[in-house]
């Protein structure tokens, strides 16, 4: 189910981003990474931890090993997210209100005017879905998620659309959504009798906070790690190069995560339960079959992308944008390397070596802000890219190294190497499509995808088999 909707959330994605890429300027679109960008920094800090505390703790009330009625569990979350979220926002408020560089232009300050209100409705939701989470309602936790998105969607495309109110519209459907979301989820929790406003406990909280506060920095780190960039590129190129870096970064994001994140929730569980029942070796085993699977969706999208990138921006997010598509080949590289982690670090997953996991992670985000910082003033957006691809490629040499030394698997060079010329090939073949515009690139995209398929299924006996066998089913 989580897998599901993981996919069902992703495709929402695809639906908008070619609307809001042709509504909103480069600027704008430039405006609104940055504004969201800052949500989710400002999120992680209100929360100080408590979710985190929150999922460690809920077996201990389920098994009845605390003293508390199991509703001060439920109620000390609660409110101590509405409190830290309060407080946080009304700062937040006052910030805005005085920082400099949002006094001169209106529209982004009435933007972050907005966000306060966000952040208090995000937080509520954030806690009331790891409630879900923790209870195992995997149905109800993946409808809010759904819900969310595909609401979000529908109001700001009427907000902005039809009230004609641009991107402040944008931010006010998205707080309106959230408001709704948070209402109804905490209705359900306060009428089952599991949430009392009575019920709280200062030593609970205390517990909650030393736990889960010293992974706000791994929090903050994974964040800056993946979207810090866009603050140094505001900082030195101003909203329009945010804008073009944005939108070639979230191209690639939909097209690596779509599968990515799939098979990392699809994996996972499978991979933890090989590891209980048959040890290392089997383990090791899995990991190199899916590895090679990884290899065979990825790479036909680096080849794709960095060959005809251009032609991809242009069909989805317009001519506009099509300047930033030079970061492209760097992005989906680096990208596709740094989704690929759940796989090279499953040593420290299933050794629990979460702080030597949080380490990497803080590393390399200080060490991508620092090539940032010295290659967006000589190269500007290319400069960024390559910060990323280099901070990517570290991070995973990292954990290798020290991953590696507990569960290790066969990285199929050769299978590496087949699947390139294969997507060679696939690029080869779109080449000989001529033209411009929507209808050509389409095509390319379909000629390039059977051309691959076509590869694929002749070189890869075990692909070929497992396809003989579904259409077998299907005829019969």
């Amino acid at each position: 189910m989580y897998f599901s909707s993981s996919v069902i959330i992703t495709l929402a994605g695809f639906i908008t981003f070619p609307i809001w890429t042709r509504v909103f300027t480069a600027a704008e679109y430039g405006k609104m990474s940055i504004a969201a960008a800052t949500l989710g920094f400002v999120i992680v800090l209100s929360k100080m931890g408590i979710n985190s505390a929150a999922l460690r703790f809920y077996s201990e009330f389920a098994e009845h090993k605390r003293d508390l009625d199991f509703t001060y569990y439920y109620s000390t979350a609660f409110l101590s997210i509405l409190v830290n979220s309060l407080f946080t926002a009304l700062l937040f408020l006052l910030v805005v209100e005085f920082y400099p560089a949002l006094q001169s232009d209106p529209q982004y300050k009435n933007i972050f005017r907005i966000l306060p209100v966000m952040l208090i409705f995000e937080s509520l939701i954030d806690i009331f879905l790891l409630f879900l989470r923790a209870e195992q309602k995997v149905k109800s936790h993946s409808i809010s998620r759904i819900a969310l998105r595909y609401g979000n969607m529908v109001i700001t495309l009427l907000f902005v659309l039809v009230f004609n109110l641009g991107l402040t519209g944008y931010f006010i459907g998205s707080a309106l959504v959230d408001a709704l979301l948070a209402l109804i989820l905490g209705y359900h929790y306060f009428q089952q009798g599991k949430i009392r406003l009575t019920h709280f406990s200062v030593p609970l909280l205390k517990e909650s906070i030393s736990y889960g506060l010293p992974l706000i920095g791994l929090e903050l780190s994974a964040l800056l790690l993946t979207t810090g960039d866009r603050f140094l590129l505001q900082h030195f190129l101003g909203s329009e190069a945010v804008g073009l870096y944005s939108v070639s970064t979230n191209l690639v994001n939909y097209l690596v995560d779509f599968f990515a994140d799939a098979l990392k929730l699809a994996v996972l569980p499978i991979l933890m339960a090989i590891w209980e029942r048959d040890g290392k070796e089997a383990s090791q085993h899995f990991l190199t079959q899916v590895s090679r699977l990884y290899l065979i969706i990825s790479v036909p999208i680096i080849f794709a992308v960095s060959f005809y990138g251009r032609d991809f921006i242009v069909l989805l997010a317009s001519e506009k944008f099509a300047s930033g598509s030079i970061i492209l080949p760097f992005i989906v590289t680096g990208h596709s390397i740094h989704k690929a982690n759940f796989l090279f670090g499953a040593g420290l997953y299933l050794m629990k070596k979460t702080r030597l996991l949080s380490t990497i992670i803080i590393g390399s985000a200080i060490i991508n802000i620092i090539i940032n910082i010295i290659l967006i003033p000589v190269l500007g957006l290319l400069g960024s890219a390559v910060a990323t691809l280099i901070t990517f490629v570290i991070e995973t040499i990292l954990l290798i190294l020290i991953s590696f030394r507990t569960v290790n698997f066969k990285l199929d060079l050769n299978a590496l190497f087949k699947y390139s010329a294969i997507s060679l090939s696939m690029v080869l073949v779109m080449f000989t499509i001529k033209g411009s515009g929507s209808l050509p690139t389409i095509t390319k995209i379909i000629v390039g995808f059977l051309t691959y398929a076509g590869g694929i299924l002749i070189f890869e006996s075990q692909v070929r088999n497992k396809v003989g066998k579904v259409l077998a089913r299907i005829f019969a």
